[in-house]
């Protein structure tokens, strides 16, 4: 019994150990306390207890060449705010000795977030590969994106596209305003110069993509005026209508051509030119960002392990308005090629729970189910790790 003590002492005493996916440190944190601030100083010794945890992993993930080599950039993007990648933490004594705060805390990273960090700084190198973003808005003659001579400047949909991806971590190289409009199209037929691309950036996708956006004016309708649900008072005269036609390629840099195309139209009305041309660039990139990421990541697993065994998992959707709407949802939900098998397995108000058979990663089915279009909503995956397999309706305004 004695030896069983001791070894589960020894144990309880390590640095780091794994639970799940995410590593979990013990670590410890001090501040001064100024002014017989308590509150600041308990806020200031748990971060130092977070750097310490997040330090800790990189250390574990890193070689101390590289950790040397990249000081400045491992201080900027991951110790001065360990905070983002605490997925959780237990706090296991806190005390005051004479004038400093004291704390000792179990500190759990989250290693999606902290691996997709390392991804985004060039720490390492992503399995999914890195990818070039090119989408050149088209309005009133006016050409923007980064990656232009002309602009340099990137445009809202390139942002949005690229905050987007990633999120679902792909790695988006920083743009260079490199390329003449004039001539990218011609370039883009010829193998040898993709090739070029996928040398010089360590590339294997180019996402290219032009997008014609109008608008106009009009006087408002009385029909307008009960669908904006105008108060009298404060009626504008105007209203502006939003037209975008997105046509989008993914290239294989390596393979040298189109390997996905897709294009989407949306129309968006409003009365004020910035809010609505913004809701406009939103709505195209979530019809699109579904199908756009699934297919990046099937391209680059492509020559990989075949496909895993079937799974079932039961998933709740919230936010449901009739049951009419929740049959939608199945029947779409059945149409899914990821989905083998799906069946009702409970109903609420306002909530439903289905059964479900998928084969592959838990990843791509919700990527599947994201990307699929029903009539007036889609469904997005909440972000709580305590409710993994639940999506809410979100509609589309």
């Amino acid at each position: 019994m004695k030896k069983l003590g001791l070894a589960f002492f020894l144990w309880a005493l390590l640095p780091f150990f794994a639970r799940g996916e995410n590593p979990l440190w013990l670590c410890s944190g001090q501040a001064e306390i100024e002014e017989g601030n308590y509150a600041q100083a308990r806020s200031q010794a748990l971060t130092q207890a977070f750097r310490q945890a997040v330090n800790n992993a990189l250390l574990k993930e890193l070689p101390p060449q590289l950790l040397e080599e990249n000081a400045q950039l491992i201080e900027e993007k991951f110790l001065s705010q360990p905070e983002p990648f605490v997925y959780r933490y237990r706090l296991i004594s806190e005390r005051v000795s004479q004038n400093l705060y004291l704390v000792e805390a179990e500190v759990e990273i989250s290693q999606a977030y902290f691996r997709n960090q390392l991804i985004q700084t060039g720490l390492i190198v992503s399995p999914q590969r890195s990818l070039l973003l090119v989408v050149i808005e088209k309005e009133n003659s006016r050409l923007t994106s980064a990656w232009l001579e002309s602009s340099a400047q990137a445009n809202q949909l390139e942002k949005l596209l690229s905050l987007e991806l990633k999120r679902w971590g792909f790695r988006v190289i920083s743009p260079e305003p490199i390329f003449k409009a004039q001539s990218l199209e011609e370039n883009l037929s010829h193998p040898d110069w993709l090739s070029q691309l996928a040398r010089h950036y360590q590339a294997r996708f180019l996402i290219y993509g032009t997008a014609q956006v109008e608008f106009r004016e009009s006087e408002i309708t009385e029909q307008e005026e009960k669908t904006q649900e105008l108060e009298k008072g404060n009626k504008p005269q105007k209203i502006l209508q939003f037209n975008a036609q997105l046509e989008l390629k993914i290239f294989d840099l390596e393979q040298g051509g189109v390997v996905f195309e897709c294009q989407r139209n949306e129309t968006v009305m409003g009365f004020d030119y910035q809010p609505t041309r913004s809701r406009l660039m939103e709505r195209l990139v979530n019809s699109l960002i579904g199908d756009l990421s699934l297919t990046l990541e099937k391209l680059s697993q492509r020559s990989k392990a075949p496909p895993e065994k079937s799974r079932s998992e039961i998933i709740s959707i919230i936010g449901l308005s009739s049951w009419y709407q929740s049959q939608q949802i199945i029947e779409g939900l059945k149409k899914l090629e990821q989905i083998q098998n799906l069946q009702l397995y409970g109903f609420a108000p306002g909530e439903i729970k289905v059964k479900l058979s998928y084969q592959g990663k838990y990843q791509e089915l919700v990527r599947a189910i994201t990307s699929y279009q029903f009539p007036d909503f889609r469904l997005l995956p909440l972000e709580s790790p305590e409710r993994k397999f639940t999506f809410r309706i979100q509609p589309r305004f």
